[in-house]
C-alpha cells in the first residue's frame, strides 16, 4: 500500500487517475493521506466526485500541515478520519471539514481506545455538526451507558445522499 500524495507519486501519474475519476461520474472516490495535500498540477482543481481526507491517529501532531492543506485545497468533499484513534494529539479546528469517521485498531496485537479521547472528538466533531460515521471495529470497546448513543451514528455528508438518489434513479 502507498499514499497517493507521496512524493515519489509523480504529478503525472496522479493526473492519470484523476482522469479514471473523470469519466466514471457516477463513482465517489476517496483518497486518505497521511501526506500533504498536493492540488492538481494539469488541471485547475480536483475532481469533482473526489473525496478527500486526512488521517490522524493523535500520536503525534504530523497532521497538521496535511489537515491545513486539505482545508485550503479545491477537493469539493473533505473529510477527516480518526482512525486508529490511539493518542491525544488532536486537532481543535475543524472548519471546512465535511465529514469525519472514528475508528479503532484491528488485527494482532491492536491497542484499544481510550473512551476519553473518543468522547473527545465526538465532542469536537459535534460543536462543528460535521455528519460522524463510527465504524463497527470501535463499537465494542465503549461502554454502553447514557451519552454514548453516539457509537452508533453512521451519518454521511448530504451530498452522498444526493448522489446516492441520482445514481438510483
Amino acid at each position: 500500500m502507498g499514499d497517493f500524495f507521496d512524493v515519489e507519486v509523480k504529478s503525472i501519474w496522479r493526473e492519470d487517475i484523476y482522469k479514471v475519476m473523470d469519466k466514471a461520474k457516477w463513482h465517489a472516490y476517496q483518497i486518505l493521506t497521511k501526506q500533504k495535500i498536493i492540488e492538481p498540477e494539469f488541471r485547475d482543481k480536483f475532481p469533482k466526485n473526489l473525496w478527500l481526507g486526512v488521517s490522524v491517529d493523535g500520536t503525534s501532531r504530523y497532521w497538521q500541515e496535511p489537515l491545513e492543506t486539505l482545508k485550503k485545497s479545491s477537493a469539493l468533499m473533505k473529510f477527516i478520519s480518526f482512525e486508529p484513534l490511539l493518542g491525544d494529539f488532536l486537532p481543535d479546528d475543524l472548519t471546512g471539514i465535511d465529514w469525519a469517521i472514528i475508528g479503532a485498531q484491528t488485527g494482532i496485537g491492536a491497542k484499544s481506545v481510550n473512551t476519553k479521547i473518543v468522547n473527545r472528538v465526538v465532542k469536537l466533531i459535534s460543536s462543528y455538526d460535521i455528519p460522524l460515521f463510527v465504524k463497527p471495529n470501535i463499537r465494542g470497546q465503549i461502554p454502553k451507558n447514557p451519552g454514548s448513543e453516539w457509537v452508533l451514528r453512521e451519518e454521511f455528508p448530504q451530498s452522498f445522499y444526493r448522489a446516492r438518489k441520482i445514481i438510483e434513479a
